[in-house]
């Protein structure tokens, strides 16, 4: 998780947050089949010239000094926003996508699919701006558990060969939980953290994927990472009615450089999920050298931290 030396990213340009609509595309995400959005999706990125990226790469001679690193580029998305009826259900047939949903407890949903005919290929599941990909078994079958983003959710599944169908479902209980989302594609190294009510790295309240104790929100990972060409997401919810808790919640990204991304510009995706409303960035990064393989790169001020009063 955290090195020793961390490398401090400060400086990030921000634009606006945008309104994300239902089942939106993310820019990052070029290979999704164009039958399943209404809309175009535009995304602009700036691209920093190599001097500026030379110049980031530059490691200080003391271990515990943190590098301030620049050039960090936030760009919004503008999407245009589907309905439900724009996503056709697949041809009735016995090698078709089946994918059914079933609504569990703290606005969670256990999405089936099957895929008879296609027995471990990747199937990538789309809901409300949030994507991964996830591979079936022999039997053609998978089961993923993801935090729902919307009361009237949609979630739809698609497969390389283009199979795809979609499932709707009424989930209430969203209206009770913040959520963030952290998605990528390919080897960025991203992380999603949250450190609760004071808490620092390693203790009780330091809340992600690799955590031993728990805490009040919950991590979720979705996707498979070990996949050739991952398409990842890390999603940290907090109950809104979370009893006698008041404070602040601490929202980083961190970037683990290593031999895959070193050198490299990597992209990522953030989606907010506030009192309903849910907002979206774009991230463009810079990593550092290969000579900084190892190091984490942690992003402050990339997510909105939360503010907790006790109920």
């Amino acid at each position: 998780m955290v090195n020793p030396r961390v490398l401090m990213l400060t400086g990030a340009t921000f634009c606006g947050a945008i309104a994300i609509g239902l089942a939106m595309q993310p820019q990052l995400l070029s290979n999704v089949p164009k039958n399943l959005v209404s809309g175009p999706a535009h995304s602009v990125a700036t691209t920093v010239p190599e001097s500026q990226i030379s110049q980031t790469a530059v490691l200080p001679e003391d271990p515990d000094v943190p590098l301030v690193l620049e050039n960090i580029t936030l760009t919004a998305a503008h999407q245009t926003t589907p309905t439900a009826a724009n996503f056709d259900r697949s041809p009735v047939s016995e090698c078709g996508l089946a994918l059914d949903a079933v609504l569990l407890s703290d606005a969670m949903v256990n999405l089936s699919v099957e895929t008879a005919c296609t027995p471990y290929t990747v199937v990538t599941i789309h809901h409300n701006g949030m994507l991964f990909a996830t591979n079936v078994d022999g039997a053609g079958q998978a089961e993923v558990l993801l935090p729902a983003l919307n009361e009237n959710s949609v979630f739809i599944a698609e497969t390389e060969s283009g199979y795809h169908n979609t499932v709707s479902l009424t989930v209430p209980e969203v209206a009770n939980f913040d959520r963030v989302v952290l998605q990528w594609s390919g080897q960025g190294g991203f992380e999603l953290h949250a450190r609760e009510f004071g808490a620092n790295y390693g203790e009780e309240g330091h809340v992600w994927t690799g955590a031993a104790d728990g805490g009040v929100g919950t991590v979720y990972r979705l996707g498979d990472a070990d996949a050739i060409s991952p398409l990842l997401a890390e999603v940290y919810s907090f109950p809104r009615d979370a009893g006698d808790v008041n404070g602040r919640v601490e929202l980083t990204v961190e970037a683990e450089v290593s031999e895959l991304n070193c050198s490299q510009t990597v992209e990522a995706q953030t989606l907010d999920l506030r009192h309903g409303a849910l907002r979206g960035r774009d991230l463009v990064l810079n990593m550092p050298t290969c000579d900084a393989i190892g190091d984490f790169l942690v992003l402050n001020n990339l997510v909105e931290n939360l503010t907790i009063a006790a109920n």
